[in-house]
């Protein structure tokens, strides 16, 4: 204790804290952030599942189960059918939503499982002569994952994924943030600071600085020019001084 201190036993310490918390690179979540019970059934169920039989198929629904929804995307039926070609025996599986496409004008015969379908979704599966099932259903039908194909929506098709970046400068496809498309709405966006801001490599592409070699010109045309130049100099102050006319080359 210290000599001053009139409480008996050790002072109080505080912890080291790490720069940027005590999280490190590469966290991952053991268990979901929803409070929706029917989610966190199915985690208890192949939490289980992938404990006792080993399954790769099994551990990797048990990961997509903890994921945000921007790390599940939806599935078109579209996709689906494309992705399932020739695997008319297989079953599947979507941990997330399937969504219909009006664009597919006749859905093949399908086995789906997935967290959610949207109502034309369902109804056009199973009026193919379909089935839409449930993981709960699937963890009955084949508790190993056997005869499963696991599929995924495509991630960068949000619309907020096409605003990432800043657009207007070379070489971006961001989509910028429009709220017109008038004379005074991103007109010259990156040319002037006045529009968003100046880009200086804008103005690089345009007039680049090129040097007499680039231009063909060889050292003694330079040295030529430089020498030409400063006689010029010499005889136009000669002239001034001298007040007599300059001849000047037209």
């Amino acid at each position: 204790a210290h000599p001053h201190c009139t409480q008996p036993g050790p002072t109080a310490m505080g912890i080291d804290l790490k720069a940027g918390g005590r999280k490190t690179k590469g966290f991952q979540r053991k268990e979901p952030k929803t409070d929706n019970i029917y989610v966190r059934l199915l985690v208890k169920l192949y939490r289980f599942l992938a404990r006792r039989t080993g399954s790769k198929v099994n551990k990797t629904i048990l990961h997509r189960l903890f994921q945000s929804k921007t790390n599940r995307p939806p599935l078109s039926l579209s996709k689906l059918g494309k992705f399932m070609e020739g695997k008319a025996d297989k079953v599947a599986v979507v941990v997330g939503t399937i969504t219909d496409d009006v664009r597919l004008l006749e859905v093949p015969k399908l086995r789906v499982c997935a967290l959610r379908f949207t109502h034309t979704a369902r109804a056009r599966i199973v009026n193919a002569g379909g089935e839409c099932m449930t993981f709960d259903q699937l963890a009955l039908q084949s508790p190993k994952g056997e005869n499963t194909v696991l599929l995924r929506g495509p991630k960068s098709h949000r619309e907020a994924v096409k605003h990432f970046g800043a657009p207007g400068i070379p070489n971006s496809h961001a989509k910028p943030y429009v709220r017109a498309k008038g004379r005074k709405f991103e007109k010259g966006r990156g040319k002037r600071n006045s529009r968003g801001f100046k880009d200086n490599r804008l103005c690089a592409l345009r007039w680049p600085m090129r040097t007499p070699q680039e231009r063909g010109m060889s050292h003694a045309a330079v040295a030529m020019g430089v020498v030409g130049g400063v006689l010029s100099m010499l005889v136009a102050s000669a002239c001034a001084a001298w007040s007599l006319p300059c001849a000047r080359a037209h």
